[in-house]
């Protein structure tokens, strides 16, 4: 039978590595193909955390369909894990089943495995031929790739805006347009980060709950609130919600409210202690690291301008959702999407663009740049 490309058999892996659910979250989504003699005889992606790893769903597939491994190629869309987890080592599993060549899209970055996966393979007599569509496949796994790379998850930022870039109406009043096509996009956003992040600001003025409510659930989002004096109000939903959603507030490692600390931690809030910049705002960049510290590998960030303009002045934001609703609001003084001062000379710009159309509203959504 004719022999096909290392890249077609690999970009299939990926194709299955895509078809992971959130469920995964914190683990990357990753897909495997067994191929012998030119027949597909087994395939497999992760499906849920704490659970078996693609490599191992795709030799019991094999096995379950009859097939020896022996003189088998696997392809796989990352590194095959060498330690022991939530699930044994697939390096294991793939040496003892006789497959005798290992296709890697690329290294895992996690410094438990990172190139000794694939060492371990080559110790045992297993052929491995690695970076066949490496680019494709980080990019797959891009949040996963930038939290163990950089040591803060990877943030999207989402707003909800008129027309003319105004995110709440000219009295201050947040406006509420949605309609299920809205609605079912943002709260699936929800599930696909690991985390929903909002300001105290946010909390105050909006008193939302963060959860997941709309189209399929699969997974509620971890909730963070940035709160650097802790003035997060004991009534809000937020607080009053936290017996049900995990909840994370981070603030000043300056803040000595003792009982305050004590209430919320009773309602099973976790206080997370951030260093704080001379301005007397979080630094982000230590924040975000004792997010990442929690295994949180993805944030969407639902907050206001300035917080939207903290990120996008400190590089570290890296995706973008606009959801435009087909209205004005005008006002000279009204918010709009990016506030504080503003950019003179610096500006983030979005790359990668794509262009969904609902009703009443246009998502366009994209990578950051700041080249």
């Amino acid at each position: 039978m004719r022999s096909l490309s290392h890249s077609y058999y690999m970009n299939m892996a990926l194709e299955l590595a895509k078809k992971a659910s959130p469920l995964v979250l914190p683990n990357p989504r990753v897909g495997c193909v067994i191929v012998k003699n030119g027949i597909i005889i087994g395939k497999g992606y992760h499906q849920k955390y704490g659970e078996k790893h693609a490599e191992v769903l795709a030799i019991e597939d094999a096995i379950k369909n009859g097939y020896s491994l022996k003189n088998a190629t696997m392809y796989v869309s990352l590194e095959p894990c060498c330690h022991f987890g939530k699930q044994p080592p697939c390096t294991d599993a793939i040496i003892k089943s006789g497959i005798k060549k290992v296709v890697v899209a690329t290294k895992d970055p996690n410094p438990l495995v990172n190139g000794k996966g694939i060492q371990i393979l080559k110790q045992h007599g297993v052929d491995v031929v690695e970076g066949i569509l490496e680019k494709e496949a980080e990019s797959v796994n891009k949040e996963f790739f930038k939290y163990m790379k950089n040591g803060i998850p990877y943030i999207a930022i989402k707003v909800a805006q008129s027309i003319d870039g105004k995110i709440a109406t000219p009295s201050n009043k947040r406006f509420l347009f949605n309609t299920d096509d809205e609605n079912i996009f943002v709260h699936s956003l929800r599930q696909k980060y690991m985390a929903t992040l909002v300001s105290v600001n946010t909390v105050i003025s909006d008193n939302p709950i963060l959860n997941a409510r709309y189209g399929q659930i699969v997974r509620q989002p971890i909730r963070v609130v940035l709160d650097s004096n802790l003035r997060i109000p004991l009534e809000c939903n937020i607080v009053k919600t936290s017996d049900k959603y995990s909840t994370y507030i981070v603030c000043s490692e300056n803040v000595n409210d003792a009982r305050k600390i004590e209430l919320l931690s009773q309602k099973g809030i976790e206080i997370i202690f951030a260093k704080s910049s001379e301005d007397g705002h979080l630094d982000f960049f230590d924040a975000f690291s004792k997010l990442a510290q929690q295994k949180i590998v993805s944030v969407l960030v639902e907050g206001g301008s300035f917080l939207n303009f903290s990120l996008l002045k400190q590089r570290i934001a890296d995706y973008w959702y606009s959801l435009i609703f087909n209205v004005f609001i005008g006002g000279q003084n009204t918010k709009g999407v990016v506030g504080a001062e503003g950019f003179e000379q610096f500006f983030p710009k979005l790359a990668n663009t794509k262009v969904t159309t609902f009703k009443n509203s246009t998502i366009i959504e994209g990578d950051i740049s700041y080249v």
